[in-house]
């Protein structure tokens, strides 16, 4: 609000419309390098989702797994690179999944433990 107020009054002159939602609209429509973009993204989710699937298991240390499925989302593929993503991975095990998104550590996962995953890919600042 501050910058707000001193863009304002440093141009008293100026034509103030609301564009609320402008960039949305126009981020709706996608382009076809887009919609590739998105592509690739999804791909790099589901190999960050196969690596999670591949590494944990009891006695794996959180922060370990993590590592192998980072390296699978922004590795990429021969073809691509990955981004790095807004939001961390997220591991949700054991006491963990009584909040959301708390970091992982290093504790090991347990025996018959339920996980919850929350995993992206993205790529060229494209997330699926």
């Amino acid at each position: 609000p501050k910058a707000h107020a001193r863009l304002v009054a440093g141009l008293p002159n100026a034509k103030w419309h609301d564009a609320d939602l402008l960039v949305n609209w126009i981020r709706a429509v996608k382009s076809a390098p887009e919609i590739d973009y998105l592509r690739k993204a999804s791909m790099l989710a589901q190999a960050a989702v196969a690596r999670a699937y591949d590494v944990i298991a009891p006695g794996v240390r959180e922060c370990d797994a993590i590592a192998e499925i980072q390296a699978a989302q922004i590795g990429g593929s021969p073809d691509f690179a990955g981004d790095i993503t807004a939001l961390p991975p997220t591991i949700l095990g054991g006491e963990n999944a009584s909040a959301p998104h708390i970091m992982w550590s290093d504790r090991r996962f347990g025996k018959d433990e339920t996980i919850a995953l929350e995993l992206a890919g993205v790529c060229r600042r494209y997330a699926a």
